[in-house]
């Protein structure tokens, strides 16, 4: 065996093939960008279909109205020769008939009709559809339905199960493969052996006039592939010594930085968004050029789409754009500083510690929804792959690919990555307090160079950046997350300054950096409180949630830490036990975690690892909160102590985002251990410490036994918790797939401990993003969302100077919130502040005070009988935490009490308004009705 040059680049130390072992590496990278592309594009495509069936009139056999030859009541005359037996006599294989075509707003071609084979034992089987000379679709026709319709017009009882439905989805990635316009359907049916048909009927059933499709442009969508493909590209850079030559670690972790502004740039230009927004565009009476392009929106995304987002755009056709109070949210307007999350636009200081809405002040609405949709991911994603490298040791690479399974996971992406954005402050302002403190100079390997003072700009930039990230943390306003991730990040922030303490020092430039920061945060938050003090009063104030119910935990179901296996198939399902909000989650490996923690604590262990303890003091306060958390929410606290400590405030539910941030930590803290140079054999020193890819020392039999234990006790653990679900959840997972997740996740937790830890790590990774990317729609956001041309001229005032239309929106909350966004005053919209004043007018003695002091989608709804006292014309109550009824009398409710000029109602209520006499119908199309308020009715 040659010896061992002291220098890594030393040709002579290489062992034979080393040479191109660098590129090997590089080509892994690729092969595992390859690999998750290729699965989550097949995921996605699969996660979109939906089984086929008849629908409930075909299954109960009735006549479609556009059959052509068949007569649903004719009989036929026994002595006349029947046309459909010289018809399938002339065919010889055959007979089939078109009877309709249809096309779907999802872009689907539905084509239903008949077809019977001329010979019993030859099946019809597949279908060729052809649009003009173009192939359309080649597959199964599917389960033929019973049409009792057409087995009596033929006059062939046999021919009864001969109904088909065909629902085509026409291109979706490149629309224009199907050119617009007039063109001619070609329908053939194939039997089993080969031989084949054609359809026939009305000729005008074969012709269609195809529109044009609403999807973006080739421009925005090439956009959305190098936004995509950037990162990926930047993380496969080749790695090793030769690359490292040519390119620099630092420099690739760099460019990989760059990539993810280049990415959000390029998603911001095109106008991309994630937004369920169609959802509430779609059918109500306003016009939009939203684009929907690859997805399905998520009805379970109502707090997104049908509150936040339409309260944004609202802020952008008030009458004063940005203002803090919106006269289009109720009688008196809503004041917008106390929406949360991501937050509406107001125009104050505050506004700079809600990044999100930033767009909204320099962009127009379709980049503005863009920036406002994909910030909080890339400012979570960022801050995070910084913070696992610097704190925790994590190579850049691994870094960037668990900083990606946090912010992307199932439970961020199904509350619209509301959590990331709040981390991503919290992360941001503890990378801002690790700078501000550093006061010695550092190099890994110069330990004993001289110490520096911090240069006081330096500082002071490090204090403004902290006091903005505090500020933005506190402005989402949710306590349920904002609490459990203070009680996660604080003591690991003490534990890093105490584990770096050499480094660290106090001085004048640290005043400095503190005293900024208490401005900066005071200046921000002081402007919030200013101009929104009383709905921040209000709120605290409220039933919901100021006053919302103590929680002291110890209600989480017993499969919470299982829910998260699952989420291929729970994400996409809703029930009354679970809705994807409540089902994503994260696939939580914490038993191999603590069975390799408890192992590196004991000598024995680091011989068996190959490792010895690295970062104590961070990993103590990992494993602390882990065990508090999971306590909370198994056992619970004393109720004292859940206020005292706050926790009161801290759903049980909503865990997920704190814990499953502890699990990233854990999971990044193992692989910087896997990573330190000094804990790997020297010889694999040259290549391992810039790519990881030096092979470990063989696997001993006590490592083997532990990955084991821990593999086998992961599955066995997930499988008993899968075994507690209810029967609905259990129904959904079958027991095959059930199978296949608990085998696949006692592997990961086998190999995370272990030389193989790398294959865990990629399999964590795919399990989680494979999960949660196809949840969210892809689409291009509006550039405008107005008025629907129809109703426009009725709500716009007669004279200019007059008070401007508002209207009451009856039953439909959709309408009303999306007609507030297209800058119509609607009196019962979404209210996070209640509007206390206009209940009042309705409820001067405040008997119902406790039901519509909250927040609240104030619903007006037609009262039933038994809803009303005797007499009266109105009613309030509080079906739900958030939501509150105001069930009117359709005859007897004087609309003139409510303050508005109009009411807006569907067809089926419209029909008992128009016997109220406050009321006059002034114009109607398709399902909406409008009605003008007649004074003193």
């Amino acid at each position: 065996m040659p010896a061992q040059s002291p220098s890594p680049c030393a040709p002579a130390a290489r062992p034979p093939g080393q040479c191109w072992r660098p590129w090997l590496g590089w080509l892994r990278w690729l092969g595992w960008a390859g690999l998750w592309l290729c699965a989550l594009l097949w995921l996605a495509s699969a996660s979109q279909a939906t089984p086929m069936r008849p629908p409930a009139a075909a299954l109960a056999s009735a006549p479609d109205a556009h059959t052509p030859a068949i007569s649903p009541g004719a009989l036929p005359d026994p002595a006349a020769p029947s046309p459909w037996d010289a018809a399938l006599a002339e065919s010889g294989i055959g007979l089939g008939v078109l009877e309709s075509v249809t096309l779907t707003p999802e872009r689907t071609l539905v084509l239903k009709g008949w077809a019977v084979s001329a010979q019993p034992n030859a099946f019809i089987t597949l279908a060729h559809v052809w649009l003009g000379e173009q192939p359309l679709y080649t597959g199964r026709l599917g389960l033929l339905y019973p049409r009792p319709d057409v087995a009596r017009a033929t006059g062939h009882p046999e021919w009864l199960h001969v109904g088909f439905e065909l629902p085509i989805a026409l291109p979706a990635l490149w629309p224009e493969r199907l050119p617009s316009g007039p063109a001619t359907l070609r329908v053939h049916i194939q039997r089993g052996d080969g031989a084949q048909f054609a359809l026939r009927g009305d000729p005008g059933v074969f012709q269609l006039d195809l529109p044009p499709a609403n999807a973006p442009a080739p421009a925005a969508r090439w956009l959305l592939a190098l936004a995509l493909l950037a990162p990926l590209l930047a993380l496969a850079l080749p790695s090793g010594i030769r690359s490292a030559r040519l390119l620099p670690p630092a420099r690739q972790r760099a460019l990989f930085g760059g990539s993810l502004l280049l990415s959000l740039a390029l998603l911001v230009a095109g106008g991309w968004t994630g937004s369920s927004l169609a959802l509430l565009l779609q059918h109500a009476p306003v016009t939009h050029d939203m684009r929907p392009y690859l997805g399905v929106a998520q009805t379970a995304r109502t707090d997104e789409w049908l509150v936040v987002t339409p309260l944004a755009i609202s802020q952008t056709t008030q009458p004063e754009p940005m203002a803090a109070i919106n006269p289009l949210h109720g009688l008196h307007g809503q004041n917008m500083n106390v929406v949360g999350m991501t937050g509406a636009p107001v125009a104050n200081l505050a506004a700079l510690a809600k990044p999100a809405t930033w767009g909204f002040f320099f962009l127009d609405l379709r980049r503005a929804l863009a920036w406002d949709w994909w910030l909080p991911y890339f400012l979570c994603l960022g801050a995070l792959w910084l913070l696992l490298q610097r704190w925790l040791g994590t190579p850049w690479r691994w870094a960037a690919v668990l900083a990606a399974t946090y912010t992307f996971s199932p439970y961020s992406v199904s509350f619209s990555g509301w959590p990331a954005y709040l981390t991503g402050f919290a992360v941001v302002g503890l990378l801002a307090a690790d700078r501000l403190w550093l006061r010695r100079s550092h190099a890994a390997h110069a330990p004993h160079a001289a110490s520096s003072a911090t240069p006081l700009w330096a500082a002071a930039g490090w204090g403004l950046l902290l006091g903005w990230a505090a500020a933005g943390f506190v402005l989402v306003l949710y306590p349920g997350w904002q609490i459990a991730l203070a009680y996660l990040l604080a003591p690991l922030a003490l534990a890093w300054f105490w584990h770096s303490r050499q480094r660290r020092g106090w001085g004048s430039a640290q005043w400095l950096g503190l005293l900024c920061a208490a401005l900066v945060a005071q200046a921000l938050l002081g402007a919030w409180w200013l101009d929104g003090q009383a709905a921040i009063e209000a709120m605290r104030t409220s039933v919901y949630p100021g006053q919302r119910s103590t929680e002291v935990g110890g209600y989480a179901d017993p499969w919470a830490l299982a829910k998260g296996m699952g989420n291929f198939i729970t994400m996409f399902q809703s029930s009354l036990w679970a809705i994807p909000s409540d089902s994503g989650s994260f696939l939580y490996v914490l038993l191999p975690l603590l069975a390799a923690t408890l192992a590196m604590c004991l000598p024995a262990g680091q011989r068996v690892l190959h490792a010895h303890m690295h970062r104590p003091a961070l990993l103590a306060a990992l494993w602390a909160y882990v065990g508090f958390a999971l306590l909370f929410m198994f056992v619970g606290l004393p109720a004292w102590l859940s206020e005292a400590s706050l926790w009161a405030r801290v759903p049980v539910i909503r865990l997920d985002a704190a814990l499953g941030l502890a699990q990233t930590l854990l999971l990044a803290w193992w692989v910087g251990a896997q990573h330190r140079p000094d804990h790997l054999p020297s010889a694999a020193l040259s290549n391992a410490t810039l790519s990881g890819t030096a092979s470990a020392a063989p696997w001993p039999l006590g490592l083997r036994a532990l990955a084991l234990a821990s593999g086998l006790g992961l599955a066995a653990w997930l499988w008993w918790l899968h075994t507690r679900m209810l029967a609905p959840l259990q129904a959904w997972q079958t027991a095959g797939a059930t199978a296949l997740m608990v085998a696949l996740a006692g592997l990961l937790g086998a190999l995370l401990i272990g030389p193989r830890w790398r294959i865990a790590i990629a399999l964590y990774a795919l399990w989680t993003l494979a999960a949660a990317l196809p949840f969210n729609p892809i689409g291009q956001a509006p550039t405008y969302v107005r008025v629907a041309d129809a109703l426009a001229p009725w709500l716009a005032p007669a004279d200019a100077s007059g008070p401007p239309a508002r209207v009451a929106v009856v039953r439909e909350n959709r309408w009303a919130n999306a007609l507030s966004a297209a800058g119509v005053a609607v009196l019962n919209t979404t209210f996070y502040e209640p509007p206390l004043r206009f209940w009042q007018q309705l409820d001067p003695g405040g008997a119902a005070a406790r039901q519509y002091h909250r927040y609240q989608h104030l619903r007006i709804l037609l009262a039933e009988p038994q809803e009303l006292a005797a007499g009266a014309a109105f009613s309030i109550f509080a079906p739900t935490l958030d939501h509150v009824d105001l069930r009117i009398h359709a005859q007897r409710m004087d609309f003139s009490l409510l303050g508005v000029s109009h009411v807006l109602s569907n067809a089926a209520d419209a029909a008992h308004l128009r016997q109220n006499p406050s009321l006059q119908l002034l114009t109607q199309e398709g399902d909406w009705h409008l009605f003008a308020v007649q004074p003193g009715g």
